[in-house]
C-alpha cells in the first residue's frame, strides 16, 4: 500500500476510527513531529472532545512504525496517567512492531503491514521535504 502523503494516510485512518467519533472521552496525540499531519486528519474527522488523559480513550498517532521502541517507551508513559485504554494508530508498520506494540497497547489499528519494512517514507509516494530553519545574526 503506497499513501500520496501523510494527510491521505490521515483521511485513511479516520475512516477506522470513526467509532471514536465526537466522544467526550477521547484525546488524540501524536507520536512524533512527522506524524503531525496524520494525527491533524484524524483530529478533523473524529472532532474528539476530550483534553486530559486521566480516564480518557487515548489515540496514539504515528505516521508509521518500524520499530516499536519509542512507541513502547510513549505507551508505558502514557499509562502513568491512568487512560481508560490506549489505542495506537498509524498507516503502516512492520509485523514486528505491529506485534509488539498489541502486546502493551489496548488495541493497534493499522492499515497495512507491508513487508520487507526497511523506513517509513518508503510507503509515501511524497516525501518530506527537510525543514530548514534560519536565523540571522
Amino acid at each position: 500500500m503506497l499513501f500520496r502523503d501523510r494527510a491521505d494516510a490521515g483521511r485513511q485512518l479516520a475512516q477506522r476510527l470513526t467509532q471514536f467519533a465526537g466522544r467526550p472521552d477521547v484525546t488524540v496525540l501524536s507520536l512524533t513531529r512527522s506524524s503531525d499531519p496524520v494525527a491533524f486528519e484524524v483530529v478533523e474527522t473524529l472532532h474528539p472532545k476530550g483534553n486530559a488523559v486521566w480516564n480518557a480513550t487515548v489515540i496514539l498517532v504515528a505516521d508509521g512504525i518500524g520499530d516499536a521502541a519509542d512507541t513502547i517507551a510513549f505507551v508505558r508513559e502514557i499509562r502513568r496517567e491512568h487512560p481508560r485504554q490506549i489505542i495506537v494508530a498509524t498507516p503502516v508498520a512492520s509485523n514486528d512492531a505491529r506485534y509488539d506494540i498489541a502486546l502493551r497497547a489496548d488495541q493497534v489499528v493499522c492499515l497495512a503491514t507491508p513487508e520487507p519494512f526497511v523506513n517509513v517514507g518508503d510507503w509515501y509516494a511524497e516525501k518530506e521535504t527537510e525543514l530548514v530553519e534560519w536565523s540571522t545574526a
